[in-house]
């Protein structure tokens, strides 16, 4: 069985650099977009005794040595300078649909070339403004549950959460507000949100958008 491996990209347009994340989170390839000069760096996380104690008893699910079909990353420069990357893990099977495994909310600090993970349960995330919002999505009856949507600042810091268990996705932001589709208990609206506090200011109803062919 063939594998899909699919490493993150990210632009730093400020300082000219693009960065490349390795699939397993471990080695990032920084390109200079003027000299086109290329360096590797791999990554440590630094780490208290007793994460290292939990991680020997009960391995994270990306590393408990599951072969994996598909393997799916994804990343941005955020306005510090960090880079956020996330994605899933696809286990081979000969299901239609595998379940995936969340490869979590990650920060990466190019000035020491460490990593943080953030938020383990998350796939996906949107930046909004100084905000990073973090969700996951379901998929039928193979999919995760919802998360609802977890706001973090640059640097990591756990600012609010919303709609947990929940199915969200984030549409956009603009100004002090993002705006999140949440479709919960088989409904669906729009909710308006204060990016400092996480506040609805408005909801409004929901209403599917489509292309027509002509």
């Amino acid at each position: 069985m063939g594998r899909d491996l699919t490493p993150a990209l990210a632009v730093d347009w400020k300082s000219d650099r693009a960065y490349v994340v390795s699939t397993d989170g471990l080695l990032v390839a920084e390109v200079n977009l003027s000299s086109w000069r290329l360096e590797y760096h791999e990554l440590s996380e630094p780490r208290t005794a007793l994460q290292s104690l939990r991680d020997f008893v009960e391995p994270p699910a990306h590393a408990k040595g599951e072969p994996v079909h598909v393997r799916t990353r994804f990343a941005e420069v955020l306005p510090n300078g960090a880079i956020a990357v996330t994605g899933e893990d696809r286990p081979a099977t000969r299901r239609h649909l595998a379940r995936p495994i969340p490869f979590g909310l990650r920060l990466i600090d190019p000035r020491s070339w460490t990593v943080r993970t953030v938020d383990a349960e998350s796939q996906d995330f949107s930046v909004a403004g100084s905000m990073v919002l973090a969700r996951r999505w379901s998929v039928g009856g193979d999919g995760l549950d919802g998360i609802g949507v977890r706001a973090y600042d640059t640097a990591g810091t756990p600012r609010w959460s919303r709609f947990e268990g929940a199915d969200v996705i984030v549409c956009g932001a603009a100004g002090r507000h993002a705006y999140v589709e949440v479709k919960q208990s088989g409904r669906r609206s729009i909710q308006v949100l204060e990016l400092d506090s996480g506040r609805t200011v408005r909801t409004l109803p929901w209403r599917e958008l489509r292309v027509l062919d002509r």
